[in-house]
């Protein structure tokens, strides 16, 4: 029979296993050391630590204060793989140095009162490869400001990247050739909550975001605004089977492109409007509110496009829809299950040459099932909608009225190649010299 283990060897192997602790908590103290070796001294971190001199951020990892950096790239570089961390930015902190968050790690970054975070350097200010980084708290406001003579998006989110923009944080200022505020990879997710912004941004294309395969959604407040672009998409742009969600009450407003997609340019990509959600006040010379090349387009509750494009605007006002069979997506799809193209109060309607409120032509089809099309503006014809070259509506329900057109089809203009078929729902109250509700070629 096997004897139990005496006192003494059990003791033995109780100081066995406490120095076998000790050397493991040993040396992960002097790995945390080495991580914040260029964060002072590694000392805990005073209450009011903003009274130092030379201080840029705090580190706070796991809910631990842990040390003062002088800089954002020594708090950055300080926090281990896989860690969650906290940085606190004291004041307003410049930069001329890119930063990559990858390693699982998660960080957060925010600011005090009216802290800001000042790019002046060229390429990405922060790339995410599979990091998560959280901008702001929520409470406290924190401007991430770009370079206006940069050539590269300022947050750049790559596959597995995740970028969470809280209230209060604003990201501005920058140039790029594509996506001067954002760029979301395949695989990458950005989501805006609060009343985080992103605005006053210039790139060729996308101006303000540029989905690439990746994932945006816009929630509660959530406002991409005053952004441009030199060619195409001035607040977003969305390819390669991107995807945009708005909802709550965010907004998408007075951005400008040059060229088309004042507010959102879509090419291969799944873009639901939802909530009360907003497009207004964008301009573009094709598609001042929306411009679909290929894809899926769902507008749904009390969701609303309004007050988009100028006298300028060749077509579409509020949603510009086509199709091009050589990209293999058979064209744009646009459901309409609510909401509103236009508006009842001045200023509300869309405006454009022709298709104030929609303009379709090639392969694209819409499918009305419920909302409204009213009060926008045609400088030629189709206040309401044009369907141009082998597109196609299909009314189900819904209403489409108080629409004008300076020749004809106040309501609907119609070519012959094109296709109307009203199933349900309401066109009248329109008006045009000629053919005030809907024109037939």
């Amino acid at each position: 029979m096997k004897r139990n283990q005496s006192f003494p060897d059990r003791l033995s192997a109780f100081h066995f296993l406490e120095k076998k602790r000790f050397f493991w908590l040993l040396a992960a103290a002097v790995s945390l050391a080495l991580f914040l070796s260029n964060c002072g001294s590694g000392i805990p971190v005073p209450e009011y630590l903003d009274t130092y001199a030379n201080t840029s951020a705090i580190l706070i990892i796991d809910g631990v204060p842990m040390a003062f950096c002088k800089t954002l790239e020594d708090a950055l570089n300080a926090v281990p793989v896989g860690a969650t961390a906290e940085i606190n930015m004291v004041g307003t902190v410049q930069t001329n140095t890119g930063h990559t968050i990858d390693g699982k790690r998660t960080i957060t970054l925010k600011g005090g009162h009216n802290s800001a975070l000042h790019f002046t350097g060229k390429g990405s200010l922060l790339t995410l490869e599979d990091g998560t980084l959280i901008l702001g708290d929520g409470v406290n406001d924190l401007t991430i400001g770009g370079n206006p003579e940069n050539d590269t998006s300022l947050i750049m989110v790559g596959e597995d990247g995740i970028l969470e923009i809280n209230n209060k944080v604003n990201i501005t200022g920058n140039n790029a050739l594509n996506g001067g505020g954002v760029y979301v990879n395949t695989n990458g997710v950005i989501t805006m909550k609060g009343g985080a912004g992103i605005s006053g941004n210039t790139a060729d294309t996308g101006g303000g975001a540029f989905v690439d395969g990746g994932t945006l959604t816009m929630e509660d407040m959530a406002a991409i605004s005053g952004n441009t672009a030199n060619s195409y998409g001035a607040g977003v742009i969305i390819i390669n089977s991107g995807i945009l969600t708005m909802e709550g009450n965010a907004i998408i407003s007075g951005n400008i492109a040059e060229n088309v997609g004042g507010g959102v340019y879509m090419s291969t990509g799944i873009f639901t409007m939802g909530g009360n959600a907003k497009i207004s006040g964008n301009s573009g010379t094709a598609g001042g509110g929306v411009h679909m090349t290929n894809g899926t387009f769902t507008m749904e509750d009390n969701a609303v496009i309004s007050g988009n494009g100028t006298p300028d605007t060749n077509n579409g006002g509020g949603v510009y829809l086509t199709g091009n069979n050589e990209e293999g997506a058979g064209g744009s799809q646009f459901d309409m299950n609510g909401g509103v193209i236009g508006g009842t109060n001045p200023g509300e309607g869309n405006t454009a040459q022709e298709g104030a409120g929609v303009y379709l032509s090639g392969d694209a089809i819409i499918t009305m099932n419920s909302g409204s099309i009213t009060g926008n503006q045609a400088i030629d014809s189709g206040g309401g909608g044009y369907i141009g070259n082998n597109a196609k509506v299909v009314m189900n329900s819904g209403i489409i009225t108080g629409n004008t057109a300076g020749t004809s089809g106040g309501g609907i203009y119609k070519i012959a190649s094109g296709t109307f078929t009203q199933n349900g729902g309401t066109v009248s109250g329109n008006s045009a010299p000629s053919n005030p509700d809907v024109h037939n070629e």
